[in-house]
């Protein structure tokens, strides 16, 4: 599924050009954003009240829907009749058609959100990753080679191919996780959220979270659209992407970490975690390391694959790898507080951060336009990471950076 997002961004900048996936992240923006606001929290909510509630999935599963349904209809006609301002605001009119076109994935995007969190609440790692929102490139992939897509065809294509994937993965994993989980569940009784409000200030906290969250994660694509230009957004992305293979040791153990920190710390074992944490912070460095150099030493031929322009972007490449590695370095800090009930500090960390992140791309993009976009979020990533460090190692007197 990672493997899909580097050949699908070749695929895109060989056949339509670099400004096309500056486009594409934009559009991903704003429909990843919206599609996250349209679940309300209940897909966090999901993977703590699934496990126990396991009588009665099918009745909380439907319930959940028909209550992020009305809202995720409501966002997709206000994106397909605010299309155009949304293209003015970026100053790129060719994005209206392609926003009417995508305005309708928001009620399938998210219930693919909803889909994966109850697969993750099944403790399902294998089938929460498939059919998380990156898999949907797999199959746009797909779709593309079966119909043969190339640059004498209408880029608008590629955006009805898009759709067409969302629909394709909302199906299949609606229809599998109602035969695997739901179909045998019949009791309408919710445990610990009232069946008739599952919109709680907890969901509403959990998504205030996610917000936050998702405006992390574009808000250098957002900023560097509004004032730069699709070409550079692009080569941005292209980069972004590169320099991310740094850090995907660390996504993994992520992936299976919070809940042994959760149980070490509620069992008041500092000590087991502080040398857990220790463990796998270094071996996440031990594997990135290798992929530093490889990047760093390859890294002609490997931007060279995106295009031949991309080779004055090298040095901006260097900063954003030397960032991922720096947060590799920090180790899993974000999830360290998130599991032992300091969500709330670190929400706020990654507010700051947010904000910082503006200012700095405010002041550097209009006059470094690409390379200030790496300034502003190298920047940022290594403030938060070492924000947060120093609160885990005042509060909870765990050093979380490589040692």
């Amino acid at each position: 599924m990672i493997v899909s997002g580097y050949v699908f961004l070749y695929v895109l900048s060989n056949n339509y050009g670099i400004s096309e996936v500056g486009n594409f992240t934009l559009i991903q923006a704003v429909l990843f954003t919206i599609s996250t606001i349209s679940v309300l929290g209940l897909d966090t909510l999901s993977v703590k009240v699934v496990p126990i509630n396991e009588n009665n999935l099918k009745f909380l599963y439907f319930r959940i829907i028909l209550n992020i349904f009305p809202v995720a209809l409501f966002f997709s006609f206000l994106l397909f009749y605010l299309s155009d301002n949304i293209a003015l605001f970026f100053d790129k009119k060719i994005l209206n058609d392609y926003l009417r076109i995508l305005s309708f994935s928001i009620i399938p995007l998210s219930i693919i959100n909803i889909n994966c969190e109850f697969f993750r609440g099944k403790k399902n790692m294998f089938f929460y990753s498939l059919y998380n929102r990156g898999s949907i490139l797999m199959f746009l992939l797909g779709i593309i080679y079966i119909f043969s897509v190339n640059k004498s065809n209408n880029q608008t294509l590629i955006y009805m191919y898009y759709f067409y994937a969302i629909i394709i993965l909302a199906l299949i994993s609606t229809f599998h996780l109602f035969f695997k989980y739901l179909i045998h569940t019949n009791s309408r009784k919710i445990k610990n959220i009232p069946s008739k409000n599952l919109i709680s200030f907890e969901s509403r906290n959990m998504l205030i979270i996610n917000i936050i969250f998702i405006s992390f994660q574009y808000v250098d694509v957002i900023l560097l659209g509004i004032l730069s230009s699709s070409y550079n957004v692009g080569i941005y992305t292209i980069l972004l992407k590169i320099s991310s293979i740094t850090s995907l040791i660390l996504l993994g153990v992520n992936s299976i970490s919070g809940p042994i920190i959760s149980k070490l710390y509620n069992s008041d074992k500092i000590s087991e975690l502080d040398y857990y944490i220790r463990l796998i912070v270094r071996i996440s460095c031990f594997i990135s390391l290798p992929i530093l150099f490889i990047i760093i030493l390859f890294s002609n031929y490997i931007l060279s694959n995106f295009g031949d322009n991309l080779l004055f972007y090298k040095n901006a490449l260097y900063i954003l790898c030397l960032a991922q590695f720096i947060n590799v370095l920090s180790g899993s800090v974000g999830l360290i507080m998130q599991m032992t009930g300091n969500e709330r500090i670190f929400r706020n960390i990654i507010l700051f951060s947010i904000l910082i992140n503006i200012i700095l791309s405010f002041i550097f993009i209009p006059k470094y336009q690409v390379q200030g976009a790496v300034y502003s979020s190298s920047i940022t990533l290594i403030l938060w990471n070492v924000l947060s460090i120093i609160y885990v190692k005042k509060k909870i007197n765990i050093y979380s950076f490589f040692r």
